[in-house]
Formats: structure tokens, sequence, C-alpha cells
């Protein structure tokens, strides 16, 4: 007598039938058979978050602190306390940056870029213009190829992203800066966390700063941030809501034979 083994593991919830069997030879027949389902603790799922840094820049150039993993996304954050904005030229590890936010006033600026797919290695942007500040991040388990769900409008002087509707489960930023003699402390919405807080002071003892608010593989549906800032005295405030699609699980399946 053999049995027959067929399985199925990581699936969705949902509905399933029983694997239908294909014998060859002679003078076989079916003793029986039995569908059964086992439900599996959650999996332990790390955060996105590779690395993250943020530096003054008192020249052209930018580097992550560690190597890029391959298939990655990149995403980084410049701003400038004028109105020129600052531009990611190039990376040399020869990834592709793709502008997602570039708003400015007369006396400031904030520029957001990502990059997909992420080539394995030393990374160190080149950057043109004038740049005083720069955030750059790493996360695994995204999409390599467009993963840029949703974003909303990028706007200034304002601390509300307005609503963003997700088709799919995605990690959020929330990209946020400042500009003035602001010395409160700012908090997000209910549901978003700070893994990054960055501020520096000017000559003139202007404090400027750059925020990244994050959730975590959050199911599709309909997202905003609002910014509780801790003082009143800012301005050139520049705000952006990021919607970046998760890797889906892929179930495993398989069959053994037990003589």
């Amino acid at each position: 007598m053999t049995s027959a083994l067929a399985y199925q593991t990581g699936v969705a919830k949902g509905t399933y039938s029983s694997v239908s069997s294909t014998y060859t030879g002679s003078n076989l027949r079916t003793q029986g058979s039995l569908l059964v389902a086992f439900r599996t603790a959650a999996p332990t799922v790390s955060r996105p978050l590779v690395q993250t840094f943020m530096t003054q820049v008192g020249g052209s150039t930018a580097a992550y602190p560690s190597n890029n993993g391959a298939g990655h996304l990149l995403v980084a954050a410049l701003i400038n306390a004028t109105s020129s904005p600052t531009n990611i030229s190039s990376d040399s590890a020869g990834n592709t940056w793709t502008s997602v936010c570039n708003v400015n006033t007369s006396f400031w600026s904030m520029h957001v870029y990502y990059a997909a797919n992420s080539k394995a290695g030393a990374n160190t942007l080149t950057l043109s213009g004038t740049t005083q500040a720069v955030w750059l991040a790493e996360y695994a388990n995204i999409v390599p190829v467009s993963p840029l769900d949703v974003q909303t409008t990028c706007t200034t002087n304002t601390e509300a992203t307005g609503n963003m509707t997700t088709t799919a489960k995605d990690i959020l930023l929330t990209v946020y800066s400042w500009e003035y003699m602001a010395t409160g402390q700012q908090t997000g919405g209910a549901g978003w966390y700070l893994p990054v807080y960055y501020k520096y002071l000017l000559g003139t003892g202007q404090l400027d700063s750059i925020q990244v608010y994050e959730q975590d593989y959050v199911a599709a549906g309909t997202y905003s941030n609002t910014i509780t800032n801790g003082t009143t005295n800012l301005r050139g405030r520049g705000i952006v809501q990021l919607g970046f699609k998760v890797q889906p699980r892929v179930p495993v399946s398989g069959s053994a034979v037990i003589q």
C-alpha cells in the first residue's frame, strides 16, 4: 500500500478543494482521502526599514553609511534654506532616481526621490545645487518594479497630507520638513510613528528639520496624517505622503509519496 501527500502552505483565508490524483498502472484503487487545514502561527515580520541616515551636507555628495542590499527601495529627501531646489544627479551604484515631491518658496525648498530595485554595494549620491540637509533610507520587502502605489499632492505651508487611498498592502511614509525659529517637538497623527527626526542649526540660530513618519504593512484603505507642531513659529513647511507596495507572500506547494 502506498500513500500520497499533497500540501500548500501560506495560503490566504478562502475555500479550497481536495486534490484529484491520477494513477498509472493496473489493479489500483483508492482506499480513502482526506482534506485537512491547520492553523499556523502568525509569521514574524521584520520591519522593512534596513537603514536610515540624516546629516548636514557640506559639499555635493551624500553617502549611505552601509552597503545597499540588492532589490531594495531607496528614498531620499533634501532640503535647502533658499528657493533653489536641490537635485540628485546620479549615484555611484547606477540606480535610477525618480522625483516624487519638489516644493519651494522664496526662502526654502524640499525635494523627495526614490530609487527602485537597488543595486548591491556601497553608494554615494551626487547632488546638484546647494543642500543643507539630507535624509537617506533603505527599505526591504518592497516590489522591485513600479513600487509607488499612490501619493498625496506635494504641498507647502501646511501640516496636513490630505487623504490617500492605497490599492495594495503598503508601507506609508510622511516626509515633513520645516524651517524657522522652532523649539517644540512635533507629533504625527494616530497610528504613525516617528523613526526619523533630525534638526540642525544654521549659523543665524535658525533651526531646520526633516521628519519622516511611518506605518508598516498596512492593508489597502484610505490614510492621512496631520502633524501637530510644538510651536507656531514656523515657515517654509513642506509635506508629502507616499505609499509603497509590499512584496506579497507566495504560497508554497508540494507533494510526497509515502511507501
